[in-house]
């Protein structure tokens, strides 16, 4: 079950989620704006929290939040903002390279 969260502006100027409670990379979100529209998204990272409310970097659809590129599309861990990851056609490291690459 997704965690509900609202969008908000970090201050780095990228937009992110408010979460009511704290989450980790990973958790996965339905952001919900004020005016109905909501989407899905994942925590990529956590830029601040208290110990209840959580502002968070988020990866939608695939697209760069927060130094993520989005998720392997093989087993779905977050794949880094790296040189090595921008040219594996969406896979992470474990699933593009095998035994037999090394």
């Amino acid at each position: 079950m997704a965690i509900l969260a609202t969008p908000a502006k970090l201050k780095t100027g990228e937009w992110g989620a408010r979460v009511a409670f704290p989450v980790k990379p990973g958790d996965e979100l339905t952001v919900k704006a004020s005016n109905g529209k909501s989407w899905p998204a994942t925590v990529g990272r956590v830029a601040w929290t208290d110990g209840k409310v959580s502002l968070c970097a988020t990866v939608k659809n695939g697209y760069r939040a927060g130094g993520e590129t989005g998720r392997c599309k093989e087993c779905g861990k977050v794949i880094r903002d790296a040189p090595e990851h921008r040219a594996m056609g969406g896979l992470c490291g474990a699933c593009a390279f095998d035994e037999f690459d090394m």
